[in-house]
């Protein structure tokens, strides 16, 4: 029972909706945004889907994702953006793989 209320809360959590201060703001390099933010990881999931991968290589090579992943308290998925952005990707492998984690997250949480 404990460990259902634990995944519930930490679901909740995850999934919260941020201000305009906390979300998530796509460049493709400083001082060019693309004009997409994302205020939760659902948000997230799909604006990710829209991006250029210029905009997925900037911000993945900076650790962008997984710093702004943390501050939702999503150690998991932040822990394997970090493992994806080590491997030897192309741009465009690097969003699918990252898509496909942020979805499969999403899914998990909102079951």
């Amino acid at each position: 029972m404990k460990n259902i209320i634990r995944f519930q809360m930490q679901s909740q959590i995850l999934m919260q909706t941020v201000e305009d201060d906390k979300a998530f703001y796509f460049y493709t390099r400083i001082g060019c945004p693309t004009g997409q933010k994302a205020h939760s990881m659902q948000e997230f999931a799909e604006m990710l889907k829209r991006v250029e991968p210029a905009s997925v290589v900037f911000h993945s090579s900076r650790g962008d994702f997984e710093k702004w992943i943390i501050m939702l308290h999503d150690k998991t998925l932040a822990s394997q953006f970090a493992s994806a952005r080590k491997q030897n990707l192309t741009p465009l492998e690097l969003k699918n793989k990252l898509v496909r984690l942020v979805d499969q997250r999403v899914r998990r949480l909102l079951e």
